[in-house]
C-alpha cells in the first residue's frame, strides 16, 4: 500500500517545465560566473534556483504545457530534479551516447551542456541524433510527460531550436507507438488460440 501511494505522489514534470528549470539554472550559473563565483559551490543554489523557477512559472494559461500550480512544485522537487539531470548528462558525455539517459538528456542535451558542460569530452557527441539512441531511450521509464508545444530556444549558439526539439519528440513518440503495436501483435496469437479452443468446446457440446 505504501509503495502504491508513493508512486501516486511522484511528481510528473512536463517537457516545458523541465526546460524552464534548465533555463533558470543556466541563468543562475551565468550570474555567478559574472560574479566570479563557482555556482555549484553555492550552498543556497537549490533554494535560489527554486525561487527563480517559482517567479517565472506562468500563472495564467499559455500555449505551453504548464499544468501545475506554481506553489504545488516544492523546493524538494526542484532539488531532486536538478540533482538527477547532471549525472545522466555526465554519463552521456562519458559514453559518447545519449541512449539510456532519459528524456531530458535526449531532448535538451545542448541546454544541459550549457549548464554542466565545459569539459573537452562534451565535444565528442554530435549535435545530431542517432536512431539507436531513440530506440533505447524510448524503452526506459520516464517521469517527464510529452507535449506538443516545445518552448522555443531564446539563446544562440549550441542550443536547439523548437523544430529540433519537436523532431526529437516526434521520433521518440513514433518509436513508443511502434513498441506498443508490437506488444499487441504478440498477444494476438494467444488470444486467437483461446477463441479457437472455446469454439471447439462449443461444437463438442
Amino acid at each position: 500500500m505504501a509503495d502504491i501511494r508513493a508512486r501516486r505522489d511522484v511528481f510528473s514534470w512536463t517537457d516545458d517545465e523541465v526546460e524552464l528549470l534548465l533555463r533558470v539554472t543556466l541563468d543562475y550559473k551565468t550570474t555567478k560566473v559574472q560574479e566570479n563565483v563557482d555556482w555549484e559551490s553555492c550552498k543556497s543554489k537549490y533554494s535560489d534556483i527554486g525561487d527563480a523557477f517559482q517567479k517565472q512559472y506562468p500563472r495564467t494559461p499559455t500555449e505551453k504545457d504548464f499544468p501545475h500550480d506554481a506553489s504545488a512544485i516544492t523546493k524538494v522537487q526542484h532539488t531532486v530534479k536538478i540533482k538527477q539531470i547532471p549525472s545522466k548528462y555526465t554519463h552521456a558525455v562519458d559514453t559518447g551516447r545519449w541512449s539510456g539517459q532519459g528524456r531530458v538528456v535526449l531532448l535538451f542535451f545542448e541546454l544541459c551542456e550549457e549548464v554542466w558542460g565545459g569539459s573537452p569530452a562534451t565535444r565528442t557527441i554530435s549535435s545530431g541524433i542517432e536512431t539507436g539512441d531513440l530506440e533505447e531511450s524510448s524503452s526506459g521509464p520516464s517521469l517527464e510527460r510529452s507535449n506538443d508545444s516545445p518552448e522555443s530556444s531564446e539563446s544562440s549558439g549550441s542550443l536547439p531550436d523548437a523544430a529540433v526539439v519537436r523532431h526529437r519528440r516526434d521520433l521518440l513518440q513514433a518509436k513508443l507507438n511502434g513498441h506498443r503495436s508490437d506488444c499487441l501483435k504478440r498477444k494476438l496469437p494467444a488470444d486467437h488460440a483461446v477463441q479457437e479452443d472455446l469454439q471447439i468446446k462449443k461444437e463438442d457440446v
